[in-house]
């Protein structure tokens, strides 16, 4: 690779400097972009939080702010700052970026550029410890962290140095217990987690309500022995976490908890004679706190909108949107809940279009198709302002896909800006 004479000739501190400007300004506008498209972007016990308020993008740091005790906070790619999430706590909020010096670790800013900075470098020198999945409990965010010592493991922090610690090893050794799917439902957080015994089952997290020291327990090995429940698509329904989960025996199915052994069982299985649903519930959505609507398989109507209130009775298909065995979903569907209302994307066999459903049979109905000759696909569905914001198409093939949004009041589709000017991706 040749390099430009004027870049291989500044020392490395000068190269390294060069870059973080460029990447550091290009973070500083996508952090202003989801600031305006992605106010829900961060939530302190599943309540919004506004991400951003000014609609100016600005710049939080520049490398030639940042002293000699701190490195630029974000390197190579783009796409590697935030990539384990981000969590509001207090006036902060706590993120994963990567680091030339320190790797993929924890970041904390209050959205000044001198309040923008490493956290604590967890594995400690340039290997990462890849933050992810950050959740905030209490006056904690919870997240998973890796060191050489003991793997992918439980760990949370107050916001300061000294209150970034291991909470516990799961998984004993470097085995990793690779924690995820953290999910607050009143005064419990709930993950996923593997250990030797169990394999991956359900969790749980409480806090002391004097001290704030947290308990670790398994809720439930809903598959006996060191086999896996593999538990997936947490998400709180009122005060019951709804869940999918694999028994060894019924397949992948619909299940809930309160928290407890007992109170943790299954709702609902779909398939009885081929247990086909063990590949389906991949999202889980809240329509209401008493009521979920997420894809699933059921008798011969392949992968179709499910609702549950959380009782055998209650759970059922919505509609088959593609009638007969194929199916109008995946596993990819993105599913937003807005207004008393679940939106998704979904093929009746012609095109795909926008749905939404108010957990009824008859109020399950196409959205506006603004080209009737096209379908009109999308991703990443975000509520702002009375509007969902989505990548996709909104207008047909002429513009590829770009950032789109639909109105629900008026039924209409507008096109936001043709990024990448043409049938190509913008989005």
């Amino acid at each position: 690779m040749r390099l430009n004479p004027g870049f291989r000739s500044l020392g490395v501190g000068q190269r390294l400097r060069r870059q973080s400007r460029t990447r550091i300004a290009q973070l500083g506008f996508v952090i202003a972009l989801l600031g305006c498209l992605l106010p829900f972007s961060f939530s302190v016990n599943s309540t919004p939080v506004q991400a951003a308020t000014s609609t100016n993008p600005r710049l939080l740091k520049d490398h030639n702010d940042i002293r000699s005790d701190m490195s630029p906070f974000v390197s190579g790619s783009l796409g590697a700052a935030y990539s384990g999430g981000a969590a509001v706590l207090g006036n902060v909020t706590i993120f994963s970026a990567n680091d030339p010096l320190f790797g993929n670790e924890l970041f904390i800013t209050d959205g000044t550029g001198a309040g923008t900075r490493l956290l604590k470098d967890i594995n400690a020198g340039s290997a990462a410890s890849s933050p992810s999945s950050l959740k905030t409990f209490g006056n904690y965010v919870y997240f998973s962290a890796v060191t050489t010592a003991s793997g992918a493991e439980l760990w949370r922090t107050d916001g300061t140095a000294a209150g970034t610690v291991l909470v516990q090893e799961i998984a004993a050794g470097a085995s990793a217990s690779i924690p995820k799917s953290f999910t607050v439902v009143g005064d419990t957080l709930f993950f996923s987690a593997w250990d030797a015994t169990s394999g991956e089952e359900l969790r749980k997290v409480t806090h002391d309500p004097v001290t704030a020291v947290a308990t670790v327990a398994l809720v439930k090995d809903i598959n006996p022995g060191s086999a896996s429940g593999s538990p997936r698509a947490l998400v709180a329904m009122g005060t019951t976490l709804m869940f999918g989960a694999w028994d060894g025996t019924t397949g992948h199915e619909l299940w809930k908890s309160d928290g407890t052994s007992g109170g943790t069982v299954q709702v609902k299985d779909l398939t009885p004679a081929d247990n086909q649903s063990s590949s389906v519930i991949w999202r889980i959505t809240a329509l209401d706190s008493t009521h979920v609507v997420y894809a699933g398989y059921a008798g011969t109507s392949g992968m179709e909108p499910i609702v549950s209130d959380g009782t055998d009775a209650g759970t059922f298909v919505l509609k088959d949107i593609n009638a007969g065995s194929p199916s109008s979903l995946d596993g990819t569907t993105s599913y937003t809940s807005y207004g008393g209302v679940v939106f998704f994307f979904a093929n009746n066999g012609s095109s795909t279009e926008l749905w939404k459903t108010d957990g009824t049979s008859a109020g399950t109905v196409m959205t506006a198709d603004p080209t009737p000759s096209d379908s009109n696909s999308g991703s990443r569905l975000t509520p702002m302002n009375g509007e969902l914001y989505y990548a996709g198409t909104c207008g047909g093939g002429v513009k590829g896909t770009e950032l789109c949004k639909y109105n629900p009041t008026t039924n209409a589709f507008t096109l936001v800006m043709d990024i990448f000017v043409g049938a190509s991706h913008g989005a």
